[in-house]
Order: C-alpha cells, then sequence, then structure tokens
C-alpha cells in the first residue's frame, strides 16, 4: 500500500458516515479510533471540536486528501525547513532581493535541475460555501513551524507578481551614458557570481521559493489573458525546480479554468502541470454553509430609502470627526480618489467603483486603508450584458472579504436577487466564469451579514489612527454585543 493511500478503517468510516450535518461531538470517538494515527485529520477534529463547527461526508473526504500532502509534509519535514519566517498575505518583504548586489543568498542556492516529480500539493474545487477555504487554513495553521509557508488569495498573489515582473524590467532596461548621450541597455539579471538571466519570471519564482516550501492560494480563479499567459511558466518553474507544494481552493475544476478565455490554446498546458504535481479533489457538495448563520439586516438595505439608511451609519460611523477627501496610494505609483471618509471608513457610489476602470489592485489598496466601506446604488446586475460592472463588483466582494472589510450598502434587490442571469439554463460546467462569480457573490454577500462575520476582526488593523479605537467600534455601532 502506498504511504499515501487511505486505510479502508478510514473509507469504510467516511461510508458509514451519515451525511446529514452533524456536530464533531457526536461521534468524536469514532472519529478517533480511525484517524488517531493520521496527525492532519487528528488536528482537524480537535479544530472543530473548539470552534463547535459542522462537519460533512464531503469535507471528510476532502481531509483525506490533504491528509496525503500532509504526511508528504512531515515526512520530509527536514528538506523542507527554510530559514525564512513564513508570512500570510505578501512577500514584498524579500523585493529587495532582487536588487542587491551578485552576492545574494536567495540566488545562491537556486536549482537548476528539475527535481522529482509527484504529486504532493492538492486542488480543492467545488460550490460556494462547502468548506475548501476553512479546511484549507486549518491545514496551513497544522503545517509545522519548521516549514516555510504562504497564505494568500490568488487575486493578491498574481497583482504581486505582475507588479515584481514589472519593477525587474524597468531595472532591467538600466540607462547608461556613452559619449554624452544617455541610452538604454538590457542588463541580465544577476544569480550569484557567474551566473546570469535574462527571465524575470524565473527570478521570481527562485525568490518565491526561497521563501516558502508550501504556499495555500484561496479562490484559484483564470480570468485574465496576462495570468493565463504565465501560469504555466510560473508554476512549472516552481514545481519542476523547487518543489513548491501548493494547496489551492477554487470554484472550478482544472479544465474548466479560464473557460472561453481569450487565446485560451496559451493556458491549457497548464492544465496537465497542475494535475502532475496535485491531488484533484471535487467537494461533491452542495451544502452552502455561509447561508446557516443568522443575518444582520442593518448592513444590507434594499428599500427605496437604503441609500438615505447608508448614509446615517457612514455618519455614525465618523462620529465627531468630519469626513474628508483622501487620496490614497495603488500599486505602481497611482493614486486612488476617495471622495469621502473618515475614521477608517469610506463611502461610494456603485457607479464609483464598478463603472470606472479599476481593477483588483485598486480594491486591494481601499481594503488596506478603510476597514468598513459603505456603498450605494447598487442596481440589479445583468451577468452577461453588463460583464465588466458584474466581474469588478465579484472582485471587490472578493477582496473586501479576504480582509473582512465591512460592507454597508443599499441596492435595489436582495442579495439572492442581485443577479440576473438572463436566461441561462445550460451546462454549468462550460456556464461563463460571471455565472459562477455571481454565486460566489451572493454567497458572501450574505455571509458578509452575519454577526460573525460582522464581529470579525480587520486583518489591517494595526494602520488605525490612535484616534479610532479600532474595528470592534463597529459592532455596537450597529447594536452587535461584543
Amino acid at each position: 500500500m502506498s504511504r499515501f493511500s487511505c486505510s479502508t478503517k478510514q473509507w469504510k468510516f467516511l461510508k458509514d458516515v451519515d451525511t446529514s450535518l452533524t456536530q464533531i461531538s457526536s461521534y468524536s470517538s469514532v472519529f478517533t479510533r480511525y484517524c488517531s494515527n493520521t496527525s492532519f485529520l487528528r488536528g482537524l477534529q480537535a479544530g472543530f471540536a473548539n470552534k463547535q463547527l459542522q462537519l460533512d461526508r464531503s469535507q471528510l473526504d476532502a481531509a483525506l486528501t490533504l491528509e496525503k500532502s500532509y504526511k508528504y509534509l512531515v515526512s520530509n519535514q527536514a528538506n523542507l525547513a527554510k530559514s525564512v519566517s513564513s508570512s500570510r498575505y505578501t512577500f514584498k518583504s524579500t523585493l529587495q532581493s532582487f536588487f542587491r548586489s551578485n552576492e545574494s543568498s536567495s540566488f545562491k542556492n537556486a536549482s537548476s535541475q528539475p527535481q522529482m516529480n509527484a504529486q504532493k500539493g492538492v486542488y480543492l474545487f467545488g460550490g460556494v460555501g462547502c468548506g475548501k477555504t476553512m479546511l484549507m487554513d486549518m491545514f496551513y495553521e497544522m503545517i509545522p513551524s519548521e516549514i516555510s509557508k504562504r497564505r494568500e488569495h490568488f487575486h493578491e498573489f498574481m497583482l504581486e507578481f505582475h507588479s515584481l515582473i514589472h519593477e525587474l524590467r524597468m531595472q532591467q532596461h538600466e540607462p547608461f551614458k556613452k559619449n554624452g548621450q544617455t541610452r538604454s541597455s538590457i542588463v541580465p539579471f544577476s544569480l550569484g557570481k557567474t551566473r546570469q538571466i535574462d527571465d524575470p519570471v524565473v527570478q521570481v519564482a527562485q525568490d518565491l521559493s526561497s521563501e516558502c516550501s508550501v504556499l495555500c492560494l484561496d479562490e484559484f480563479q483564470v480570468t485574465d489573458i496576462a495570468d493565463a499567459v504565465v501560469l504555466r511558466r510560473l508554476f512549472s518553474r516552481l514545481f519542476e525546480y523547487h518543489g513548491l507544494i501548493l494547496i489551492a481552493t477554487s470554484n472550478r475544476a482544472p479544465e474548466d479554468l479560464y473557460k472561453n478565455g481569450i487565446q485560451r490554446e496559451l493556458f491549457t498546458p497548464f492544465i496537465p502541470i497542475l494535475r502532475k504535481h496535485c491531488f484533484i479533489h471535487d467537494m461533491n457538495s452542495h451544502t452552502d454553509y455561509r447561508l446557516s448563520g443568522e443575518r444582520n439586516h442593518k448592513v444590507f438595505w434594499y428599500s427605496q430609502d437604503g441609500n438615505e439608511r447608508v448614509e446615517e451609519l457612514f455618519q455614525k460611523l465618523c462620529g465627531q470627526q468630519p469626513e474628508e477627501e483622501q487620496s490614497i496610494r495603488v500599486e505602481l505609483g497611482r493614486k486612488l480618489r476617495v471622495r469621502r471618509a473618515s475614521r477608517g471608513s469610506a463611502l461610494f457610489s456603485f457607479d464609483e467603483l464598478c463603472e470606472r476602470p479599476l481593477s483588483a489592485t485598486d480594491y486591494l489598496a481601499l481594503c488596506q486603508n478603510f476597514h468598513t466601506l459603505c456603498l450605494t446604488n447598487i442596481p440589479k446586475l445583468r451577468v452577461i450584458t453588463q460583464r465588466n460592472a458584474t466581474r469588478r463588483f465579484v472582485t471587490l466582494l472578493d477582496e473586501l472579504y479576504e480582509h473582512r472589510v465591512k460592507l454597508v450598502c443599499a441596492a435595489s434587490a436582495p442579495a439572492e436577487d442581485l443577479f440576473d442571469l438572463e436566461g441561462y439554463s445550460g451546462d454549468k460546467s462550460t456556464a461563463p466564469d460571471e455565472l459562477f462569480a455571481a454565486d460566489r457573490a451572493v454567497s458572501r454577500l450574505l455571509e458578509m451579514q452575519s454577526e460573525l462575520y460582522l464581529k470579525s476582526p480587520w486583518r489591517h488593523e494595526s494602520r488605525q489612527s490612535q484616534a479610532f479605537s479600532g474595528i470592534n467600534s463597529f459592532a455596537p455601532s450597529i447594536g452587535i454585543n461584543q
């Protein structure tokens, strides 16, 4: 039997577990009996019991797949251990290594030969709210401390990747003077004292691999041709040369990524690479747990006076401090104008954020600077006809959710009816990406109204001014007790 195979007892246990939602405590003794020798499952059991979360068969099935990767991590812990400390959000801290002298230690040990190939990572895909991200996050927390790791949202990972590539290319075309005239010179990137390289993708891959052995990416999705073109080159390098272990979640199966995308033939070579290095697991669940929590209707209005309600709450959040216009920095030196802001809160209309040519980079900047976003005049969106506005709104929600920014909004319809699928009734596996995105957006809009979400801390709380006591003040302001 392979060391990655599941025991007959474990599979029998999965078949015997009732498919209805069950508290972990109701069968914890059975769980312990069959999973006592598998460390991730044992840790998962403890985590579910402590958090009083619900566990179903599809999540246990996925946990067994994650266990395969976890066993590899534990058995190869000495080889995977790195000196670089783990980071949850960004790898900007390693930017300086790109511009140091040829002595840069990041590149001295870079492998020039492909490593042994094997499935080590996990790619979980399935419907919204079925527990993919929760399982990945628990896996991330249980990775031994000696193994360096990173956890990011896919949007942010790719934004930083493209930003790094841009800066490297700017450095590559260094000006020099000859006979009193300034000219452009292409300078290859240095790798140690003797080797040089022209490809910035290779350099970014080397720097990232020097920082982490395990990369966890949430919401793996490909909607941009720039991402589609580069994924094969980046991940083939990370997998083949650096042995990176990828743990990813997605709403789409690998074969359905970038479906109907422009020049998709440039992307499709990435699919077998992903399958070669990751266990592909279908959650096969039709349950959305985000819908199970009680919702607080003081943050989402679809009544005629909704805009006025949002305005009232915005003024309450501002307190005695007058609102002002601000300009916040966005990647690559751009700035985003915020007309109305105060004490960590900002107010926009839907048109300002979703009918203008903004991107995930702009929304990320908002999330890094404001703990609460107030949004007015959200229309009912025709998913296909209003593709651009729909995509921007979904991307905005993705960023707000990832950073635990609180959303106060007024819409023309309830969250469940906010997206008009325009009569689409075809095979969902071949549906446009916007239809999957709409499902995810509705699920998140509903969860963002829950008391659990409203009480959760903003992930950039250290940025707040001393004049404001923190996001913990948000919940009481709308009548939620801490």
